[in-house]
């Protein structure tokens, strides 16, 4: 039985698109709030999962931190999220002129991301959204990576079957539900081998017969 032929690549965007530490963000919340990382690690962990879908406020969110904690949510709280990230983050503008030459190529394209509103809004200021056909973020449909309902989304808003996908996701666990719904996936480890491995990726299935 032939391999189904790729159609769309889906990619994933922190770790894909543009350096991110997440770690480093969590560190510099938890000095903030004035715990040790190992005692606010397990309160963050509790909710920032209702903030990723979009349940809650990012106010609503600090509340329950500060509750929790019992500590006075911090003055500086509207850049607790996006100080640290803005530091470190550098956009690989490489992957963006991959996503443009794919696209010639006649293969859709989407990003499937896990993100809170306040970075997502940013990403969206520097217009690093606008190369994909679809973008699906999980503040915005309620749903976040690992539940299947997200990856079957994003290959319905592309109008392919998820077997004539491609997904590519720096963390290894996001790439399971992916597997599963008989994606193809690859994890992406730099701009280099993600580059050159779907680059051989599509050309090899354009060569395929349904």
């Amino acid at each position: 039985m032939a391999t189904k032929l790729i159609k769309g690549v889906i990619f994933d965007y922190g770790g894909i698109f543009c350096r991110v530490d997440d770690q480093m963000v969590t560190d510099y919340i938890a000095e903030s709030f004035d715990t040790p990382v190992k005692e606010f690690q397990p309160v963050f962990s509790r909710y920032i999962g209702l903030l990723d879908k979009g349940l809650i406020e990012e106010d609503d969110f600090w509340q329950k931190i500060s509750l929790n904690l019992g500590k006075p949510v911090p003055g500086n709280k509207e850049i607790l999220f996006s100080k640290k990230w803005l530091e470190y983050v550098v956009f690989y503008e490489e992957m963006f002129a991959f996503v443009k030459k794919i696209k010639k190529s006649g293969f859709k394209t989407a990003v499937l991301s896990r993100v809170i509103k306040r970075l997502a809004e940013i990403v969206k200021g520097r217009n690093g959204y606008d190369d994909f056909d679809v973008v699906v973020l999980s503040y915005e449909v309620q749903v976040c990576k690992p539940d299947p309902k997200i990856y079957l989304l994003t290959a319905e808003k592309l109008g392919l079957s998820p077997e004539n996908c491609l997904y590519i996701d720096d963390n290894p666990d996001y790439l399971i539900p992916a597997k599963k719904l008989e994606m193809r996936v690859l994890l992406g480890k730099n701009s280099k081998q993600i580059i050159g491995e779907v680059s051989e990726l599509l050309k090899l299935e354009n060569n395929l017969i349904v």
